[in-house]
Order: C-alpha cells, then sequence, then structure tokens
C-alpha cells in the first residue's frame, strides 16, 4: 500500500495531464493533512485571481474573497504572512500577522467560513504575481500538527513541479496558435488574461516597430491616436471578463491621411478551467490599412455622426454622382435617396450638395 506521501505526489505527477487532476490532488492532500480543504491560487494584486481554485468552496467564497481585496497583505494574514517560495507559514505566522492588521474583514471572513487554520507556501513568485498552496483547516479539524506541516513541505516541490509543467503546456499551446497566424501571415497579437502581450507575430513586430496605427508600451498594446487608445483601452478591458466568442471591431488612425486607418479586431478566446499565466485569452488582430473610402466612411461616421447609410451617399456625391446614380448604385428609390441628403444637410449644417461637396473635400483631402 502507498504511503500518504506517495499518493500526494502521485497525484500531482498526473494533475497537469489528466481530466479533473487538479481537483483530485488537492482532495488526496486535503485528506493527508486531515484538512477540511486545500487552496491553489495565484495571486497579482489585492482583487486579481488568475487562478483560484477551492476544494468544495463555501456558495460565494471566490465573489466575497474579491470583494474584501483578499489578495491585499493590508486585509489578508495569510497573504501578510507569505515568506519566500517553498517556506511553510502556519498558526503562529498567522497569529504574527493578524497582530498587526489595522482591520478585522479578513477576520470575519475566515470566521464565517470556518477557515481560521491551516499551513501555505508560495510555490512561485515573478514581479506580477505569485503561486501558493494552502491547506485550510475548520475548528474541527484544528490547527496543523508538526506530521501535517511535514507532509505539506515534502509535497510542495512536487506541486511546484506539475505548475511548471502546466505553465510550459500553456505556452506551447499559446506558440502553436502563433505559429498558425504566422502561417496565414496575420499581424496577430496574443495577450494573457492581464491584458499584457505574451507573444506576436512578426507581421505584428514590424506594426508596431513602424508605429504608425499601433504601440507596444511595458508589454501592453496602445493606438497612437488618443481617442481611439480611450476606445481600445475600453475594448480590452471588457473582452476580458466577456466569455469566448465575443469581439469588438476598432478603426485606428495612423496619421492625418485618412487612407492610414487600419481595421484592428478583437477576439476572446476559449477559457481554460485551469491557467497558471501562460493561457491566451486575447487575439488582436490589425488588418492592412483601409481604403480611401472605407476611410472616409468611417470619419463621417464616427466624427460626423452620419448613420453608415448617410455616409455611403456622401461619399458617392464626393465623387460626383447624381441622386439618380446613388439611388442604382444603392438599390433604393430616388425619395429615399433625398430624405438622406436632407438629413445629411441637417446634420452637418449645409444647404445644398455642392455646399456638402466642398465640406466633404476640406475635411477628407
Amino acid at each position: 500500500m502507498r504511503s500518504l506521501e506517495e499518493r500526494v505526489h502521485g497525484a500531482f505527477a498526473d494533475a497537469p495531464f489528466a481530466a479533473g487532476g487538479w481537483e483530485r490532488a488537492l482532495r488526496v492532500l486535503a485528506e493527508a493533512t486531515g484538512s477540511a480543504r486545500a487552496h491553489l491560487i495565484a495571486v497579482g494584486g489585492a482583487k486579481a485571481f488568475p487562478l483560484n481554485c477551492l476544494i468544495d468552496p463555501p456558495r460565494g467564497f471566490a465573489e466575497e474573497f474579491v470583494e474584501i481585496s483578499g489578495g491585499s497583505p493590508d486585509v489578508n494574514w495569510r497573504i501578510a504572512a507569505c515568506a519566500p517560495p517553498l517556506q511553510i507559514r502556519s498558526e503562529r505566522h498567522y497569529e504574527q500577522a493578524r497582530k498587526a492588521l489595522r482591520f478585522d474583514v479578513y477576520d470575519e471572513f475566515a470566521d464565517r467560513h470556518d477557515m481560521f487554520h491551516g499551513c501555505q507556501t508560495v510555490l512561485s513568485q515573478d514581479s506580477s504575481q505569485f503561486v501558493g498552496l494552502a491547506t485550510l483547516r475548520t475548528r474541527k479539524d484544528g490547527k496543523t500538527s508538526a506530521a501535517d506541516r511535514r507532509l505539506f513541505a515534502h509535497a510542495a516541490p512536487r506541486v511546484l513541479g506539475a505548475v511548471k509543467i502546466a505553465q510550459a503546456l500553456e505556452h506551447q499551446g499559446g506558440l502553436l496558435l502563433l505559429g498558425a497566424l504566422e502561417a496565414m501571415r496575420a499581424t496577430g497579437f496574443l495577450c494573457d488574461r492581464q491584458g499584457r502581450v505574451a507573444g506576436l507575430t512578426h507581421s505584428a513586430e514590424a506594426a508596431v516597430r513602424e508605429g504608425r496605427n499601433l504601440a507596444l508600451r511595458n508589454d501592453r498594446l496602445s493606438a497612437t491616436d488618443p481617442r481611439a487608445d480611450q476606445a481600445m483601452q475600453r475594448a480590452i478591458a471588457r473582452l476580458l471578463q466577456a466569455g469566448a466568442g465575443e469581439s469588438e471591431t476598432l478603426w485606428l488612425p495612423g496619421g492625418d491621411d485618412p487612407a492610414s486607418m487600419r481595421r484592428c479586431e478583437l477576439f476572446v478566446l476559449p477559457r481554460q478551467d485551469w491557467s497558471f499565466g501562460f493561457e491566451p485569452r486575447l487575439l488582436v488582430m490589425l488588418g492592412a490599412a483601409a481604403g480611401h473610402e472605407a476611410a472616409h466612411r468611417h470619419l463621417l461616421t464616427g466624427l460626423l455622426g452620419l448613420t453608415a447609410a448617410e455616409a455611403d451617399v456622401a461619399v458617392h456625391a464626393l465623387k460626383g454622382a447624381a441622386r439618380e446614380e446613388i439611388a442604382a448604385i444603392r438599390r433604393t428609390s430616388l425619395d429615399t435617396v433625398g430624405s438622406q441628403f436632407k438629413s445629411i444637410f441637417q446634420k452637418l449644417d449645409v444647404h445644398r450638395e455642392a455646399e456638402l461637396v466642398a465640406l466633404l473635400g476640406r475635411l477628407l483631402h
């Protein structure tokens, strides 16, 4: 019969490769240490948890943990008690950390969910986040024993090894997606769950080096045009919280020439149940420079408030088409075109087509 340590080590060796492997491994660790629950978490800030998996969590646990800023050492004495990687911390360290805190919000949280006791360790850490492992014990479980902490300490390096394998597999998945984009000669960027660029194609490298439409600063994408960048940052923030399949399309100016505009499409990628920081979350694709007419239509809708149909009518008028020609091109009636011109005149404060063409000429050329 295998020992408790062997069972724990075997469960985490299988975890990166088996369906439900991580949940099963955490459950084995909890049982082996006599704990109600085991917790594997990635902490990127007071309210940033790229990974937050607790075995048998109480209802609303994850949401409340975010609400109370559970990742802050000023709030959470478990976070305040953290030490360098693979050093074990337990109840006596928690008590010391509690005395230094000014807030009791985490005390109330831990008391309500019956998780005052346990032990923990930081598995890995970089400048943006750390991955931690913990056992959470109830009043009935009592405090950890020396044997519990010893088994936990022996297990921690094995858990770290499994996490590194999972990270490598995620990273490889990103490389495969980038390879497919390279084969398509696409201008593509892969962003992680924090919105940082985790990979980009050669064409994308050239685009940011050129710096006309997009820039890359501190591993984050931004549009060079301030107004377009505001829209882009809103889109990125929304899509990072959205479900797979959602997308947004933006037009990014590249200077004063409308034809330098490029279409930028953002796509949400499928979310994995487990991610250790390398999971591609967002795909950003930059299209070829817009033609003059597409760029003109975008400016007329975005800057002057015309509808898409009105912008199309205005562009045809700028090209010298008569109303009858515009109606034929758009496959609509002459009356509809007349109504559209009337609306355009009101929005742009002009009174006849010659004034409209002159105004558009000044704006777009």
